[in-house]
């Protein structure tokens, strides 16, 4: 699972985390949640997760869930059930820069009053880069070389700079 509004920097991001959930027989392969909430060691996040079906989608573990933190339940039910966990520090290696609260700032810009989040985006529209001390200048980065590399982001442009390598 990658969010939305994550920017994935690296070639070998995808190859590098199926390669770490076959060699270690994980179910969940990801990067260890730095929040408040949560104690080290007890939530990946969920803006950039590797799961295996096999292990993770079956009964008694628990599904996502429309929540502040809908990968909660399901990770705290799979490891009760035996599935081990492998940390991946996407963010932190700079495999990904994760911008955080897109939608909320979606919401904010749309005025969208009907939304359910619309009062808790008011107060928490700004990026968040999980918390990565090093994502806002990677972040600077990436724009620069993506401007360089597409100039006018159309199209045409995109394809001939993804095309050029």
């Amino acid at each position: 699972m990658l969010d939305s509004d994550c920017i994935v920097l690296r070639a070998d991001t995808l190859s590098t985390a199926v390669d770490l959930l076959t060699t270690t027989g994980a179910g969940l392969v990801g990067q260890w949640s730095v929040d408040r909430w949560h104690r080290p060691g007890e939530l990946l996040g969920l803006h950039c997760l590797l799961l295996d079906p096999g292990q993770v989608w079956r009964d008694p573990i628990v599904p996502f869930e429309e929540d502040g933190s809908p990968s909660q339940r399901l990770q705290e039910s799979a490891r009760r059930c035996g599935v081990s966990v492998a940390e991946l520090p996407f963010t932190r290696d700079g495999y990904v820069v994760h911008l955080g609260r897109t939608t909320l700032r979606a919401v904010l810009h749309d005025d969208d009053r009907t939304n359910r989040y619309f009062d808790w985006a008011r107060t928490h529209a700004e990026p968040h880069f999980t918390a990565e001390a090093a994502a806002p200048e990677r972040y600077a980065a990436f724009l620069a070389e993506f401007a360089e590399e597409v100039g006018e982001p159309t199209a045409e442009r995109f394809i001939a700079a993804v095309h050029r390598g």
